[in-house]
């Protein structure tokens, strides 16, 4: 059995070491593991470093930076493995990290990936469980076939980190892995895609580690270049409207999911980028006119990644433009 690991790399000449340790970790003699480092034209001796300190990886050195998404879909044109992980350059993968994975695709021949737990912390070393941050709630594990949450959860901004993923290289390749057009929101949109036409399931198995670095928020968008970056995070939005309603997919549950996730935008960015939170806005309206924020679940996850205050400002705020005509 061979699974492939495909991490970009640019200028992580610091972390890179722990990812791969840890991937040294899985082996053994049931699994077979292919890495595959893309370089991405690092600047700080990073390929040099995995070059003399892990032979058994095959290092692929780019001369010009070409993003992350490209060096994920050039590792996934040279993967060997039935199954393929993507994995980012400071992340890390628990020991034992693809049996339950790999029990499940036997199990469950017709499923696209199989995905488990994850867990956030902030180091600049290796992992400790007391770096963790407890800052998501930890995403269920669908283990039913017929279950489309999944979809749900990912169109009102809720999705599975792509570290947690185990898929099937062959279907991964079928959908032309990722897309190296876009700028932000590119797990996101290749999830999607998946998602759309095949289903992936959850187990319970160790988890993916996920590095957030000083000054991170989990699952926010930064300030560079914020603007260019709103406008395609709309667009992709309206992209994934058109094909869910090609596929007779777009129920009430995936339109409320797309309503609330632009709804936030317009709440977040109303003040600081107006045009385009009024586009969210108008966005928000079409897909369900008389959006409401409860006071029980949604109210609290929104309060959980906001703030109560501003989610209780969100709510009336709801209420001030539902009774507009």
């Amino acid at each position: 059995m061979i699974i492939s690991i495909v991490i970009p790399l640019y200028n992580r000449m610091d972390l890179i070491s722990y990812s791969l340790q840890s991937l040294r970790s899985n082996f053994n003699s049931n699994i077979q593991l292919e890495v595959i480092v893309v370089d991405d034209a690092s600047t700080d001796g990073g390929p040099n470093l995995v070059a003399a300190n892990f032979p058994w990886v095959k290092l692929i050195r780019n001369t010009v930076n070409r993003g992350a998404p490209a060096c994920r879909n050039q590792g996934l044109e040279l993967a060997s493995g039935e199954f393929v992980l993507f994995l980012d350059s400071d992340d890390l993968i628990e020991e034992d990290f693809f049996k339950a994975k790999l029990d499940a695709f036997a199990q469950f021949p017709d499923v696209a990936g199989v995905y488990g737990p994850w867990d956030y912390f902030e180091s600049d070393n290796d992992f400790m469980e007391e770096y963790t941050r407890p800052r998501h709630t930890r995403y269920p594990l669908y283990n039913s076939l017929q279950n489309d949450t999944i979809m749900t959860n990912l169109l009102s901004g809720w999705f599975i980190h792509p570290a947690a993923i185990l898929w099937r290289t062959s279907v991964v390749r079928d959908r032309g892995g990722y897309n190296v057009d876009l700028i932000v929101n590119q797990d996101v949109d290749f999830c999607f895609r998946m998602l759309l036409h095949h289903k992936i399931i959850g187990v319970e198995s160790p988890r993916a580690l996920i590095r957030i670095h000083k000054g991170e928020r989990v699952g926010t968008l930064t300030e560079n270049d914020v603007l260019p970056k709103l406008f395609e995070i709309l667009h992709l939005r309206e992209e994934m409207v058109v094909r869910l309603n090609e596929l007779d997919w777009y129920d009430e549950a995936n339109r409320k999911a797309v309503a609330r996730y632009s709804f936030n935008f317009w709440a977040r960015y109303r003040k600081t980028h107006p045009a385009v939170a009024q586009r969210f806005l108008q966005f928000s309206k079409a897909q369900y006119p008389r959006l409401e924020l409860k006071g029980g679940f949604g109210l609290r996850a929104l309060a959980f990644i906001i703030g109560a205050e501003y989610a209780i400002r969100i709510k009336q705020m709801i209420r001030e433009e539902q009774s507009k005509p």
